[in-house]
């Protein structure tokens, strides 16, 4: 650990707005890994939590008309060890009895971190009536295989790779933002043609690496494939075997050992915390969603919708259809698009719901604001303007 920057983020915490609570978990998080180190894993949720801390301290000084909080710690979870946490789901474990009982709580874990994020997010929007609460996802998970995973495929050096296919190291494209196992990046268009018929002569396990393109030179690879760590000399370029370091890649170890078994699905999930503390729910295509937040939120904050985006009368029907799924729920209804174990437990499609109803306080009379009603997000949230 750098003494030196530990040391000075410690001074600084009050003023980045870290709590005692947090370090306190971090401290307990050390504690814990000593006594059982597969706990090392929740690092990665405990990540959302600092960052969730300084978002926190800059919505209450800012009080700006719209801010949104991302975090993946809850899929990450369910990517890893849904099966462990339902095994109910799959029709065939191929995992053993005790990586099953070390992991069945972790899902539950990383959302009681989402649990705690959104009661203070309620607590702050109780307080401040002008505002909003929205919670929203991109997509939703099912059951797939489970099965072990050990390592994974990543591209660690693009200048290597872009050099092992032909091109120069240091110029001719540039790197993009992408999220692990993916690579992004940009070509020249000189060096296009040659870029596009080097990556189709390489192999990878086997296997061609799959892209897609733009016209304007994007390219997106998928990397990620799995186990190939016995097998130092995987990708074959130009039928001629060569080494995982030589190409850029590496087959990288997650912490703990790691079972794939959820697999994301495109899709939008639209939470609205409404008044009456009913949570209103909208799915349909993602398209549905404008960049930078809801539908409601870019009107609201009159952003033009892209022409690729679905038009009002998609969103009214989809706005339509939540509001007679959030009265069935009110009313008793079953949410036939919930899953639930044998026990009538709620399962993590019940996320929104299970939160609210844990988070919700008794709104305050009154509050500091009056007119305009700005928005503030939460875990995956946006909100709007009226």
């Amino acid at each position: 650990m750098p003494l030196k920057e530990a040391l000075q983020v410690l001074r600084k915490a009050p003023a980045l707005g870290i709590r005692p609570q947090t370090y306190a978990a971090l401290a307990g998080q050390l504690v814990a890994e000593r006594r059982h180190s597969w706990k090392s894993n929740r690092r990665r949720t405990l990540q959302a939590v600092l960052a969730f801390d300084l978002y926190m301290k800059q919505l209450r000084r800012s009080e700006t008309a719209f801010s949104s909080f991302f975090t993946n710690h809850v899929a990450s979870a369910m990517h890893r060890y849904w099966a462990a946490s339902r095994p109910g789901d799959y029709a065939k474990l191929d995992l053993d009895d005790a990586w099953m009982q070390t992991y069945r709580h972790e899902v539950p874990w990383a959302m009681g971190q989402a649990d705690t994020m959104l009661a203070r997010l309620v607590r702050y929007v109780d307080a401040h009536p002008s505002y909003q609460l929205w919670i929203a996802s991109s997509m939703g998970q099912f059951a797939t295989r489970a099965r072990a995973l050990e390592t994974q495929i990543f591209l660690t050096s693009l200048p290597t790779f872009m050099q092992a296919l032909g091109l120069p190291d240091d110029h001719g494209w540039e790197p993009r933002p992408a999220m692990l196992p993916q690579c992004n990046v940009a070509v020249d268009e000189d060096y296009r043609e040659a870029f596009e018929a080097a990556l189709k002569r390489l192999r990878v396990g086997g296997k061609r690496v799959h892209y897609k393109r733009t016209d304007t030179g994007f390219y997106s690879m998928d990397f990620g494939q799995n186990n190939l760590h016995g097998r130092p000399r995987a990708p074959v370029f130009e039928g001629q075997p060569r080494k995982l370091a030589s190409m850029g890649l590496e087959a990288v170890r997650d912490r703990g050992p790691l079972r794939h078994h959820g697999l994301s699905h495109p899709g939008r999930h639209l939470g609205d915390l409404r008044p009456d503390g009913s949570v209103g729910r909208a799915r349909g295509s993602a398209r549905g969603l404008r960049p930078g937040g809801c539908s409601r939120a870019a009107e609201e904050l009159r952003c033009a919708a892209p022409a690729y985006m679905a038009q009002e009368d998609q969103l009214s029907q989809a706005r339509s259809a939540s509001r007679h799924r959030v009265r069935a729920i009110s009313e008793g209804g079953h949410d036939a698009t919930a899953m639930q174990d044998s026990a009538g437990k709620r399962a993590p499609s019940q996320l929104t719901e299970t939160l609210v109803r844990r988070a919700r306080r008794p709104r305050r009379r009154g509050g500091r604001r009056s007119g305009p009603r700005p928005t503030r997000s939460a875990p995956r949230a946006t909100r709007p303007r009226r």
